[in-house]
């Protein structure tokens, strides 16, 4: 017993040469093991630490960063492309209104002109008083109706203009000749006052225009006299205050034909016709 326990002993302290050889095993980082299960905690722990590397972690592992997307490179050149074409489409548009406009604007200055040289052509048909003695200015389709000035192979690019006016006799309305107007036989509303004619005979003076009302007539015949007595079908300066907005008669003479559009009883249709 004593000499199993020396052993022990001198194992545990290293002096012996069989001692010392288990003593030196017994030992780690300077530190003399007392106890069995400290050796076996050690030598566990020694093992762990001077154990080899398992073959799996040898193996080269694959990378695992991100891999880069080979397929957005195409997206993004679509969604250009795309972009273009959009760009280029709206120019294309914005290209076609402009040249329409443009268009639209040439044909209304050439349309104006060609209806100045229509009253230019009058005009210098009636220059010629030796001409009015055997022209028909009155209805003459062939000298006033669709007089070419530009020719072109289309029917838009063509020039015409023609020379209409109301068929007198026609109470309808609805019926035109093609020749001039006289100017003279028109009745001139503002001298009406200084023909000394009475209501009666001023209303039927009116009232023998085609179209012409009794109210139409009465309200002329009040809007251009100077006082403020309403006749039986007309109206003063009470009647138009009551409108909106309201105005005042004129009691003067007329300085537009459009003028007339403020006289109750006028409309569009009874003031222009057809025009």
């Amino acid at each position: 017993m004593r000499r199993k326990a020396s052993g022990l002993w001198r194992m545990a302290d290293g002096q012996t040469g069989r001692g010392k050889g288990q003593g030196a095993r017994g030992k780690c980082q300077g530190r003399t093991v007392r106890s069995l299960s400290e050796a076996f905690s050690l030598r566990s722990q020694r093992t762990s630490l001077h154990a080899p590397t398992p073959p799996s972690t040898l193996i080269p592992q694959p990378s695992t960063l991100p891999t880069p997307r080979r397929g957005s490179a195409l997206i993004v050149v679509l969604i250009v492309v795309v972009l273009l074409t959009l760009g280029a489409y709206t120019f294309l548009d914005s290209m076609i209104l402009e040249r329409r406009a443009a268009d639209f604007s040439a044909r209304t200055a050439q349309s104006r002109a060609l209806a100045d040289s229509g009253i230019e052509y009058a005009a210098a048909m009636l220059g010629k008083p030796a001409d009015l003695e055997t022209e028909n200015i009155y209805h003459n389709p062939e000298a006033f109706a669709g007089v070419t000035l530009l020719e072109s192979t289309t029917d838009t690019g063509r020039g015409r203009f023609t020379l209409v006016a109301p068929l007198e006799n026609d109470t309808t309305g609805t019926q035109l000749r093609y020749g001039m107007v006289d100017e003279s036989s028109k009745i001139n509303i503002n001298a009406i006052t200084a023909l000394d004619l009475d209501e009666d005979q001023a209303h039927t003076l009116l009232m023998s225009i085609p179209g012409m009302t009794d109210e139409a007539a009465d309200g002329i015949l009040d809007w251009v006299d100077s006082d403020d007595e309403e006749r039986a079908y007309g109206a003063e300066s009470l009647t138009y205050e009551g409108f909106e907005p309201p105005y005042s008669a004129k009691n003067a003479a007329c300085e537009s034909m459009d003028e007339l559009l403020l006289v109750s009883g006028v409309t569009h249709a009874l003031l222009y016709g057809e025009d």
